[in-house]
């Protein structure tokens, strides 16, 4: 007899397949899903097993999905769709704003004045409702991929490649400098000329998402350090062995001690903190009074 499978240990594998394929490895799934790799691999071999094919190809070359494993992502996205619809729908049948809210936020924004986060959320609860707000914070590719699998509805992110499936909207601006730690050679050089020249051979650390724009700045194709969140950046350049960026606002208390210094003031850069959201599928109420809210923060810190 064939084994009878629950409809959401199907919809748990099918969402850890969609992970697998939106990241193209385990490890960007990991990141997603919060659950160990070997875990994700039996849920993929129990979905494969039951559809009956094969689904994707694991092995030296890497992670690459099969043509069938193509077409199950396509309709993964309409049955999600469909279910994150009737979700909404259903917690809605009372009329109140209520249900779950997922909001993902760049890490390391909360010293960030220019931030309308703190401040939507304040102008959020004083509404009527039941909500209960699941707040994110992670790096700007953990969060579009949440948001891109549906487990995250809104994020506020750092982009520099606007990704197919997810919509962007400028909020604010956030300012970035290089920064060197106290012990660093360059943190006494005073000539212009000589530090941009020095700056060539420094040890760079930088993130992914930053990397191009970063090293294009100083000049130079060498790192030496990569990381994934701001905080990890501060502690290598505080230990003088690295040059790198740090937003203007998280940087600061450590500017204010002298343990570290900002290099070149002149090029500083100023990136833009983006509202994403998934492109199809309707929003719920609570997501939608939370957007009104957030816009209307914004623009009054504009205005300010």
């Amino acid at each position: 007899m064939a084994e009878h499978r629950r409809p959401e240990t199907d919809l748990v594998a099918l969402r850890a397949f969609c992970a697998v394929a939106e990241g193209g490895s385990y490890a960007a799934a990991q990141a997603v899903l919060g659950v160990s790799q070997s875990t994700i691999s039996e849920r993929l071999a129990r979905l494969e097993g039951a559809i009956g094919t094969r689904l994707c190809e694991r092995g030296r070359r890497g992670f690459q999905l099969t043509q069938e494993g193509r077409e199950l992502t396509i309709a993964a996205d309409r049955l999600f769709a469909a279910v994150e619809d009737f979700r909404l729908r259903s917690s809605e049948l009372g009329g109140r704003l209520s249900g779950r809210l997922a909001i993902g936020v760049v890490d390391n924004t909360i010293t960030d004045p220019a931030s309308p986060i703190v401040r939507t959320i304040e102008r959020f609860e004083s509404r009527d409702h039941d909500v209960e707000i699941d707040l994110r914070i992670g790096s700007p590719a953990q969060l579009e991929r949440e948001i891109l699998v549906g487990s995250c509805e809104l994020g506020l992110v750092m982009s520099f490649a606007h990704l197919a499936g997810l919509d962007y909207e400028r909020l604010y601006e956030e300012e970035h400098i290089l920064c060197c730690g106290r012990e660093h050679p360059l943190y006494a050089e005073t000539n212009t000329r000589r530090l941009s020249a020095q700056l060539r051979q420094a040890r760079i650390v930088t993130t992914p998402t930053f990397a191009a724009n970063a090293l294009g700045s100083v000049k130079t194709n060498r790192t030496s350090a990569t990381v994934d969140n701001v905080e990890a950046c501060a502690m290598l350049l505080l230990t003088g062995r690295y040059v790198g960026y740090l937003p203007a606002h998280f940087a600061a208390r450590w500017l204010d001690v002298g343990a570290l210094r900002e290099l070149l003031p002149r090029r500083r850069q100023k990136f833009s903190i983006e509202l994403v959201k998934r492109t199809v599928g309707e929003r719920s109420r609570a997501a939608r009074a939370f957007l009104s809210d957030l816009r209307s923060v914004a623009a009054e810190q504009k205005r300010m």
